[in-house]
């Protein structure tokens, strides 16, 4: 990074017995899971095992129907859910940038509309964050003429520009050419050392390894085992996650 993407004040994130079910389909069983306040959490598992839901849950684009959402130790349930989704940064499989407007344009729009910044100080702003991620000389073009890689960078900066205090990644790269999968990851790993408070939904387990504080291993809805890296990944306790491992790695 070229500047500091962010100055975040570190919180902590914390899910207590979470449940959620679409009509009669349970999606999740009572999951727990704390993030540490500065610390990045990976979340692994198969597809369909509610891993993208509980970030949706988490920063309440569904609401939890038992359980609870802390923030530094506070419950945020009683908030109007807004407040909380502008604490939290969240990026998505696809970039979802309005082909309209210029790759500043989309960076600087949230900022403008939902931090009342004036016009030309959140053009700044998106600026300054593009160069972060290294792509301020594209900033007066449309984001169809980036790369995939360059259109999740500009994402990555526009969830940024919000300065949030926590960020979700939910499968960043899975959209993206293998080639252009390492870049987005380094921005990530970096903005994990800068002490963001993250949680990341990957099947990059090279990821979840060398950059996690602590991973969560779901199945069918449920946490099955979590633990640091090492504890993941050399000495799984569960057959479930040994079985998970054995095929992805």
């Amino acid at each position: 990074m070229s500047t500091p993407l962010t100055s975040p004040s570190a919180v902590s994130l914390t899910g207590r017995d979470l449940h959620l079910s679409f009509g009669d389909h349970k999606v999740l069983h009572g999951v727990d899971i704390h993030v540490a306040a500065g610390t990045t959490t990976t979340v692994i598992g198969p597809s369909g095992s509610g891993k993208s839901t509980l970030l949706r849950v988490l920063n309440r684009l569904h609401e939890p129907q038992q359980g609870d959402i802390l923030v530094d130790g506070r419950s945020v349930l009683k908030d109007n859910p807004d407040v909380l989704r502008r604490r939290i940064g969240m990026v998505f499989q696809q970039f979802n940038l309005f082909p309209h407007k210029t790759v500043a344009q989309n960076v600087a729009l949230a900022p403008q509309k939902l931090r009342g910044l004036a016009k030309d100080e959140a053009y700044a702003l998106a600026l300054a964050q593009l160069d972060a991620v290294g792509l301020r000389h594209k900033a007066d073009v449309r984001p169809s003429t980036l790369s995939g890689g360059q259109q999740q960078r500009v994402a990555i900066a526009r969830a940024l520009a919000m300065t949030p205090e926590i960020m979700f990644f939910d499968e960043a790269t899975s959209a993206l050419d293998p080639e252009l999968v390492k870049g987005v990851l380094g921005l990530m790993a970096e903005l994990s050392q800068e002490g963001m408070t993250m949680i990341v939904v990957t099947h990059e387990m090279g990821y979840a390894r060398d950059v996690s504080d602590n991973v969560v291993f779901m199945d069918e809805g449920r946490v099955v085992e979590t633990g640091t890296p090492q504890k993941v990944f050399e000495a799984a306790e569960s057959e479930r996650l040994r079985t998970f491992l054995s095929q992805v790695l």
